[in-house]
């Protein structure tokens, strides 16, 4: 087939995920377009905290994504800094793509404090996972990860735990 002349690049790296996993991946690219760079920061955070839990499948993903990430905080440095305006990029230069895991590992983990009505929240949720395939499971837990970005501030403990309980079902499945 030819291309057209005004087509978008591709991004030989994108088109090695497999349809679903591409699809996913262009719509967390979106959601990251619109992001401010403050909320970016945050994202970089949570998903660096995350990495430890992403399972073996799906870390190529991760890894993309937090590529991705860095280039979208990237690239609004530079733009900001071509205002005159002033930017800590003291955040943007961790690299967690190339840390090793027991980095992570090592950490001592936040510890999610859920009120009553969160808690129920979460389990709600949960019950829908029930019954799922290995597969399926993966899938909803990558689109998760992809969209805790997304999620007001106030929901995000919510979700985090419910990745948290998602990677254990898996790495419980996987054994």
């Amino acid at each position: 087939y030819n291309r057209s002349e005004d087509a978008p690049e591709v991004d030989d790296e994108l088109a090695e995920f497999s349809p679903q996993v591409r699809a996913m991946i262009t719509q967390a690219l979106i959601e990251l377009g619109s992001i401010p760079m403050d909320e970016l920061m945050v994202a970089k955070k949570q998903m660096s905290m995350q990495s430890a839990t992403v399972p073996e499948e799906m870390r190529p993903m991760f890894s993309y994504l937090l590529k991705k990430l860095d280039e979208r905080i990237q690239e609004l440095s530079d733009s900001e800094s071509e205002d005159d305006i002033e930017v800590s990029t003291e955040d943007a230069n961790i690299d967690v793509i190339d840390a090793p895991i027991e980095t992570f590992v090592t950490q001592p983990a936040a510890v999610l404090q859920l009120t009553p009505n969160q808690m129920a929240q979460a389990n709600e949720f949960l019950i829908n996972f029930e019954n799922k395939t290995l597969g399926d499971l993966v899938q909803i837990y990558a689109a998760l990860q992809g969209a805790i970005v997304a999620v007001p501030e106030d929901e995000r403990p919510i979700l985090e735990f419910v990745l948290a309980r998602l990677a254990v079902q898996i790495a419980e499945l996987e054994q």
